[in-house]
């Protein structure tokens, strides 16, 4: 059976007239590929979760580093290491601008090699709840955020392909 099938373009402009051939259950077959048949719910659905997923994650991320900037810097100094899983995460012992001592785990994992047992390390941390500290100067954006961003993009990729 020949069917025609008008086209639009990934972001609704245009439209390309074809002629293909196949069935309404095994899609369009065209220049020997099958090209699914998508209702235009489910590309739609695809843009619209993927682009909030975006700004979720991109939201947690802002959150995230204006959070921590207001934490209070500190000197401190590993003091070794605590394993969970095969992975290492840092126990460092700092002091606080109020004079106490702190010694708490980082939430992230590092090599090992990268801050050797006994050396120093920038930190800063919640003043509210000193435990919680990331490495100064680290990576302190967190992992969900990107986690989203990146399945946002997917998303969007799918929805516009599919299109």
């Amino acid at each position: 059976m020949t069917v025609t099938l008008g086209l639009r373009g990934a972001l609704g402009h245009g439209v390309v007239t074809s002629s293909c051939t196949g069935t309404a259950t095994e899609g369009v077959r065209q220049a020997g590929v099958v090209l699914p048949v998508v209702p235009p719910s489910v590309t739609t659905a695809l843009l619209v979760v993927g682009v909030l997923l975006m700004a979720t994650g991109a939201g947690l991320v802002v959150l995230r580093v204006r959070r921590t900037a207001a934490w209070v810097p500190a000197r401190g100094e590993v003091t070794g290491y605590r394993q969970t899983n095969g992975q290492s995460f840092p126990v460092v012992r700092f002091t606080t601008r109020e004079g106490q001592v702190v010694t708490a785990t980082q939430s992230t994992t590092v090599d090992v090699g990268v801050y050797p047992t006994g050396g120093p390390v920038a930190v800063r941390y919640d003043p509210e709840r000193p435990e919680r500290f990331v490495r100064d100067g680290g990576l302190r954006i967190g992992l969900l955020g990107p986690v989203l961003d990146v399945l946002g993009v997917l998303l969007v990729a799918a929805g516009v392909v599919l299109a």
